[in-house]
């Protein structure tokens, strides 16, 4: 399907935020924030996968537990709703305007000394955040879950960082105890203002080949985002679908999605991944930059970050073989109500097989494939729109107060 519209909003560009606010605030090398507790030399932390987002319960000023994204391309912390620094009645020391990728009008930051953001079983010290005026990218419907703020560089910098997708849990090691495991496969890492890049080929529909550096960013939900504006050899592949690729500070960034031939680094090679195209933000280009990879590419390995080293060391997982794919539905959803456990279509695809099965936008869903959406969420929904080629769905929906049935089968659209 060449042009196909299709508004899927999923959190790609949550990375904007750090990166436009970026001269603020600067982390010294030597500024130590977190550690383990006293005789602890790791501390292994549930977390929570939306999308290929790791979500973890954080504490703000020993008063307020929530969740916030774990980002490695975030280069601090931030706080993205005013009413909870209000709440707990943190100074705010500095305004900040800013005006980014996907805005249609004025976003409102502040500086914020001296603020405890600390995740469960973490000794931490205050900091320096930012705070937006309100939650510009309205995180919690498109995720279906009540989240608060994005963990960035100055958490990944004071541990070696594994991430263990398979298990959903992030285990911190001391770095002075810690040794590197032998099965694992060491990548050298560059760091730019603060940010992990890695050396990547991107291997083009026509066969040209295009090297240079992507941003390991874990905050992004995509496999690749590549940028189109500033990179001249990389053209976008005939079979591509034009869509909202995600949320920006205050709107909706367009692009393509299409896939990449193949994509390697180090010893590893991925075939046909769907990637994001856009050349809707140009910073991303800095310092030969070809784009960012997120957690689509990543889950499929046991990830440890070592930041003091400058080392990324990788072991794939069961997932390394999984092929990429993309919501083939036609649906879009949101999450409302109560807790968000109630879902929503936001806009369905004109001859997508949801539209020709006779969905429309409003229509609230009850159970899908069996699954009344009380036992599910709508992470479990999204994954069930993407899970293969010529998979039968089943929805009961809601509409006008009235439940009605309906099956489509799933089709590529890339």
């Amino acid at each position: 399907m060449t042009c196909k519209r299709l508004r899927l909003v999923i959190i790609l560009f949550i990375f904007i935020i750090t990166s436009l606010l970026m001269s603020e605030i600067s982390y010294s090398q030597d500024e130590k924030v977190y550690s383990l507790p006293d005789l602890t030399i790791k501390k292994v932390i549930p977390f929570q996968n939306y999308n290929n987002l790791i979500i973890i319960p954080v504490i703000i000023n020993n008063q307020f537990s929530t969740k916030f994204i774990l980002d490695s391309g975030a280069r601090s912390t931030v706080l993205i709703e005013r009413a909870i620094a209000d709440l707990l009645q943190i100074p705010l020391a500095k305004q900040i305007i800013v005006h980014g990728a996907g805005l249609q009008e004025e976003v409102v930051a502040y500086i914020a000394h001296g603020v405890s953001i600390v995740p469960d079983g973490v000794v931490g010290d205050t900091t320096t955040i930012y705070v937006l005026e309100r939650d510009y990218l309205d995180l919690p419907k498109y995720l279906g879950i009540e989240v608060h703020g994005i963990l960035g560089y100055g958490f990944f910098k004071d541990f070696i960082v594994e991430v263990n997708y398979l298990r959903n849990e992030i285990i911190l090691h001391d770095p002075e105890e810690y040794h590197p495991p032998r099965r694992y496969n060491a990548v050298d890492i560059d760091f730019i203002n603060n940010k992990p890049y890695i050396n990547v080929e991107l291997e083009l529909e026509d066969g040209k080949k295009e090297k240079g550096e992507m941003l390991i960013d874990l905050g992004a939900s995509h496999a690749a985002l590549i940028e189109l504006k500033n990179n001249i050899g990389v053209t976008i592949p005939e079979n591509h679908i034009e869509t909202s690729l995600g949320r920006g500070l205050s709107g909706d960034i367009l692009g393509y999605i299409a896939r990449v031939k193949a994509i390697s680094f180090s010893d590893y090679s991925f075939n046909n991944v769907v990637s994001s195209y856009t050349y809707g933000y140009s910073k991303i280009k800095q310092h030969g930059r070809l784009g960012t990879l997120g957690g689509d590419l990543f889950c499929r390995f046991n990830v440890i970050f070592d930041y003091s080293k400058e080392k990324m060391y990788l072991k794939p997982n069961k997932q390394y073989s999984k092929s990429f794919e993309y919501n083939m539905s036609g649906l879009e959803l949101l999450a409302f109500g109560l807790k968000y456990k109630r879902i929503k279509v936001s806009g369905v695809v004109e001859d997508s097989p949801a539209f020709i099965a006779g969905l429309q936008e409003g229509d609230e869903i009850i159970r899908c494939n069996w699954v009344s959406v009380r036992y599910s969420n709508l992470n479990w929904i999204t994954s069930q729109l993407r899970a293969h080629d010529g998979k039968k769905m089943r929805l009961v929906i809601l509409r006008d107060g009235k439940k009605m049935r309906f099956s489509f089968k799933l089709k590529k659209y890339i």
